[in-house]
């Protein structure tokens, strides 16, 4: 059993060499992973950032329309006030 488990690593050793020759990087995964991932950390941290600071194309639109709702709501009340003050003299 020894003997298998010998020939076996040294086959598995054979092959990691060749496919070192190849492609040096081939066996380095874990290092292009964690490179890869921080690189596209950055960068979505970087687009939080954008996001931040971007004003909402509609934002004003919304202000205004809020603004001209308000105006017509007090004047409606004050109209309804006036017309009870009226009644009630």
């Amino acid at each position: 059993m020894k003997q298998g488990e010998e020939r076996y690593k040294q086959r598995a050793a054979e092959e990691q060499s060749r496919v070192l020759v190849d492609n040096p990087l081939a066996y380095e995964y874990d290092a292009l992973y964690d490179e890869e991932t921080e690189r596209r950390e950055t960068v979505l941290a970087q687009k939080k950032v954008n996001r931040q600071n971007l004003k909402s194309r509609y934002l004003n639109d919304l202000e205004v329309a809020a603004e001209k709702r308000t105006r017509e709501q007090s004047a409606a009340w004050e109209n309804m006030e006036s017309k009870e003050r009226i009644r009630e003299v």
